[in-house]
């Protein structure tokens, strides 16, 4: 008698068959690494409340930043606050808005260490990563001089209200005292 190997005893269907098996494992496997991976920076990288320090590339507008964490970009939206609008696609340039861009990139220029807080939500509908945002050095927190020096109106919106209440303390009081945008702008 002839021994045959495992791999001649198979028929062509059942040789098929575990190649198309195969594949499918192949692409089930491939498909979870890239899922986990894009994921891996709302899973793993910084969770609720904890602090990754990272360099600003770009100040976008008063509002947003591009920042480099763990060696990839992202655009970082301010949670809480919300800047008069100079960068949007279909909106006009907004009363304040220069000013607001202006203090956030001569505050936190390309180059400045920051430290990024997430709150519960991770990230907004656009993809945006939602963070409150300390300066490195000296602990400068941009959330809150934006609406110190009434550059920005308290923007709470759930879940991620850990300084909702501080934050609406702040922007009342700009208002009233004319700092800022509450001095020139219509609101």
């Amino acid at each position: 008698m002839v021994a045959v190997s495992a791999p001649e005893r198979l028929s062509s269907a059942s040789k098929s068959f575990l190649h198309v098996r195969l594949r499918a494992e192949i692409i089930v496997i491939v498909g979870l690494c890239l899922t986990l991976s894009s994921c891996m920076f709302t899973r793993t990288s910084i969770g609720a409340g904890e602090r990754v320090i990272g360099t600003v590339v770009a100040p976008i507008d008063g509002d947003t930043l591009t920042v480099r964490l763990h060696g990839r970009r992202y655009d970082i939206r301010l949670i809480g606050v919300d800047t008069p609008e100079t960068k949007h696609p279909t909106k006009p340039v907004e009363c304040g808005g220069p000013e607001a861009a202006s203090f956030t990139a001569t505050q936190f220029p390309r180059g400045t260490k920051v430290e990024i807080v997430r709150d519960i939500e991770a990230r907004d509908r656009f993809g945006r990563l939602l963070a409150y945002v300390f300066r490195h050095n000296d602990g400068l927190f941009l959330n809150k001089e934006l609406l110190e020096q009434g550059l920005a109106v308290a923007y709470p919106f759930e879940p991620n209200t850990l300084y909702s209440i501080e934050f609406a303390a702040l922007a009342f009081t700009a208002q009233r005292n004319g700092v800022g945008m509450w001095a020139v702008c219509r609101r």
